[in-house]
């Protein structure tokens, strides 16, 4: 259920933040174009959050180090914002270059979700009927002015480097820039944010492939959008390519490309799945836990370092369930390394107690801990759908107002967040 969530929040996300960022490197040769395209960011979104009927949503991301595609995801996902259903499929390339899909569907009465390895779906269903939102308009939030203004600011001297072509009722801007036509600021902040999102992706080293660790910078930036007659930004393009050295001075690219397309508005159909007592698992949310007792043991996964050669086990992550029943579940977390061995990233160790109330829109376990700051903070406990006696840590967890979604933030560099059942 939870990455069913996730990508339907992906996509809403990247048609909100595309839209945007897109707006912010136009202008035309008649001068408007800039505020025209900013203007069809803000009506794409209103429209669909509020004025059309239904819609699907096709997003793509593909990132490359020298011509080796090491992240690609897509997800196509349906809307019924009058009916309040969703329903999407992903795809995405795991680390051993093998592809993992899986399915989710929601409505106020449940949420779904159905990975590859599965056999049966995961259904979550609600004791009451929730105010299920698919989508929140994002230049409606209370910093959308504020970043508005910082956007107009910083687009300067690159409003004079897209072009428009307008054709049968439809505007297309096209912008492509270079290293020398990017500002020497733009560029060190875009290279930093990459660096430590993309550079430090845990699928690279999975994959052993080599890190940009020096002189990482951009070299060429392209986007394009195109608006319908509908004044609907219906595909936005973008592609993005740095260059920089590793450690032994050796040259690399990285290439990131995405695109969202908008289509089949108020004709798209929402269809929920058959589910029969055969092809699914049932879990009713409630003031309950939905980790039973069964679920008391300890659970592992190693800490793990590699180099061009090899790999080397240099600890293990330990989570106990120490008691948990209808009512609640608790435990600790610790970490536990080699001799000698010291790590330069690691979660403190903290007790947890189930949480049920806080995120009353999950099928999942919310808890409450204590972090290293000291600061009271969330998690949640996911049984795995395909190894249905593993479990999913997640941790920094912040919940949205009506508990109906979250975002979360890594504590820790390439933190593994699936924990294998250990049995004597």
């Amino acid at each position: 259920m939870k990455m069913g969530k996730k990508t339907t929040a992906l996509l809403a996300f990247s048609i909100g933040a595309m839209v945007f960022a897109t707006s912010a490197m136009a202008d035309v040769a008649i001068g408007s174009g800039y505020n025209n395209l900013k203007n069809a960011a803000k009506e794409t979104m209103a429209k669909l959050t509020k004025d059309v009927d239904n819609f699907q949503a096709d997003m793509k991301m593909s990132v490359k180090l020298d011509g080796t595609e090491f992240l690609n995801e897509t997800a196509t996902s349906k809307f019924d914002m009058k009916g309040k259903r969703s329903e999407s499929q992903s795809t995405f390339l795991k680390p051993d270059g093998k592809t993992r899909k899986s399915y989710s569907y929601g409505d106020a009465q449940m949420n779904v979700y159905k990975s590859e390895e599965s056999e049966k779906y995961q259904v979550y269903q609600y004791e009451e009927d929730r105010d299920y939102t698919l989508i929140n308009n994002p230049f409606e939030e209370e910093m959308a002015a504020d970043a508005e203004k910082v956007v107009d600011a910083f687009v300067g001297s690159l409003k004079d480097v897209v072009q428009m072509e307008e054709t049968d009722n439809k505007k297309m801007y096209i912008a492509n820039l270079t290293e020398t036509q990017i500002p020497t600021f733009v560029n060190a902040l875009t290279s930093f944010v990459a660096k430590y999102s993309l550079v430090e992706d845990y699928r690279m080293e999975e994959r052993n492939l080599p890190k940009i660790t020096n002189d990482l910078c951009v070299r060429n930036v392209s986007g394009k959008a195109i608006e319908n007659e509908m004044g609907i930004l219906e595909d936005i393009l973008g592609t993005i390519t740095l260059a920089g050295t590793d450690d032994n001075g050796a040259d690399h690219e990285l290439t990131a490309e995405f695109s969202v397309s908008i289509s089949g508005i108020n004709e798209t159909d929402v269809v929920k799945p058959e589910l029969t007592d055969e092809n699914a698992e049932y879990t009713t949310n409630s003031s309950g836990s939905t980790l039973g007792a069964k679920y008391v043991g300890v659970y592992k996964n190693d800490v793990v370092e590699s180099d061009s050669s090899s790999f080397r086990k240099v600890g293990e992550r330990v989570l106990e369930i120490t008691q948990a029943d209808e009512n609640g579940f608790s435990g600790q977390y610790y970490e536990v390394y080699s001799d000698g061995y010291t790590p330069e990233n690691t979660v403190a160790p903290f007790t947890f107690t189930s949480a049920p109330d806080v995120g009353k829109g999950f099928g999942d376990s919310c808890f409450v801990y204590t972090d290293a700051s000291g600061n009271q903070a969330y998690g949640i406990l996911d049984k795995n759908g395909a190894s249905e006696q593993n479990l999913y840590l997640t941790l920094g967890v912040q919940f949205n107002e009506d508990g109906d979604g979250y975002s979360y933030s890594d504590q820790v560099m390439n933190f593994n967040r699936e924990f294998i059942r250990m049995f004597e």
